[in-house]
């Protein structure tokens, strides 16, 4: 950094050093080299030692855990196997679900369409008369960029269906009035004007990084 200033830009994400860390046990010793040799000193010190039986009976204790330490923490790093949460449910139980997610992809498949300009409307009222809201804001639209994707992943759509859509929809965002890069909290989505008052929600936002994170 001081000589050559070269290879500064050379550098391994968090993500990808841990996925190549291969934990061992071997390895776990190798780096608390300090302990073993800790433990072998208070082991080989008990018989010259003139300590009463008690004491030396709690140093060999003390020496034994020193040499044991490592293997306790290289137990509780590894990586327990996942159990699938789909897998804890009956096969009732797992239709349901996929009928709650295939009616609520319905409702996006049905209002991200053209006449609003491919964004998912704030809700869609049912009682005294039906009705669509035409508004939406940067966490609904975030959510209907994840159901895009999801729809995908239950294959109740083709691989080409979902590229159709994501290119909408983000072409329309690119599209919106913005401050600083970031989204306005509400939008029309027919005329995509932004509605007042104008401001940037850091709630919703959040939320439509966090989607995207995800996504």
């Amino acid at each position: 950094m001081t000589v050559s200033k070269e290879h500064l830009l050379e550098w391994t994400t968090a993500e990808e050093a841990e996925r190549q860390n291969k934990n061992t046990i071997a390895k776990v010793y190798s780096q608390m080299l300090p302990n073993i040799l800790v433990g072998i000193v208070i082991l080989a010190l008990i018989p010259y030692s003139h300590f009463s039986t008690f004491a030396r009976g709690l140093m060999g204790i003390l020496g034994v855990l020193f040499l044991l330490f490592p293997s306790f923490m290289w137990e509780i790093s590894e990586e327990k196997q996942r159990i699938r949460a789909i897998s804890r449910l009956s096969k009732e139980e797992q239709e349901y679900i996929k009928d709650v997610a295939k009616r609520t992809w319905d409702y996006f498949a049905e209002y991200m369409n053209k006449e609003n300009s491919y964004l998912p409307p704030d809700n869609f009222q049912e009682s005294r008369r039906e009705k669509i809201a035409n508004r939406t804001s940067s966490t609904n639209i975030g959510l209907g960029i994840l159901t895009i994707i999801s729809a995908y992943d239950l294959k109740f759509i083709t691989l080409e269906k979902v590229i159709s859509c994501l290119e909408n929809t983000m072409s329309t965002i690119e599209s919106l009035e913005k401050w600083n890069g970031h989204l306005l909290n509400w939008y029309n989505t027919k005329t995509l004007k932004p509605l007042l008052p104008r401001y940037v929600s850091s709630v919703d936002s959040g939320n439509f990084v966090r989607i995207h994170v995800y996504s």
